[in-house]
């Protein structure tokens, strides 16, 4: 479903970069890089989906070849996770790209560690066409992270 439908924006009115995964790979980070410093862009969604079939594929290990360049963050949430849902994994991977922008050297990263930027994540369900707010994780991905433990709620900007 195109963001602009989602969001209930006009067409035209988002910088949208899509990639399969929504991971932050390097021409998605030149992009994104790109608005903020160019167009002034001072919120970034990062948006995956449930159901997601880059993640389904890297949850069934396929994690090299042509697909590394976006599978291989995939495939490193699903290992961390091996009891989670395809959804689940879907979730965190929004929030490890959510970090990768946050902790980006560009002008991403800049604009967010000087609060010029806010980066915000959600997973879009395809079945109910809700979406649920991720947060950003406080730290890199701990492998030994257990699927079952609770997401935090996001916390209000103050």
């Amino acid at each position: 479903m195109p963001p602009s439908v989602v969001f209930d924006q006009p067409a035209g009115t988002l910088f949208v970069v899509r990639i399969a995964g929504n991971t932050a790979s390097p021409a998605a980070l030149a992009s994104l890089d790109y608005a903020v410093a160019a167009l002034g862009v001072e919120l970034l969604i990062v948006l995956g989906h449930t159901d997601c079939g880059a993640v389904t594929a890297a949850a069934a290990g396929t994690c090299g070849g042509h697909l590394a360049p976006i599978a291989a963050p995939i495939c490193d949430v699903a290992r961390a996770m091996p009891a989670a849902s395809i959804d689940e994994i879907a979730g965190h991977n929004v929030a490890v790209a959510m970090r990768t922008l946050a902790d980006h050297e560009g002008p991403v990263g800049e604009a967010a560690r000087a609060g010029r930027l806010q980066i915000r994540g959600a997973l879009h369900d395809l079945r109910s066409g809700r979406l649920e707010p991720v947060p950003v994780m406080s730290a890199p991905l701990d492998r030994s992270h257990s699927p079952t433990t609770p997401i935090p709620a996001p916390q209000e900007a103050s």
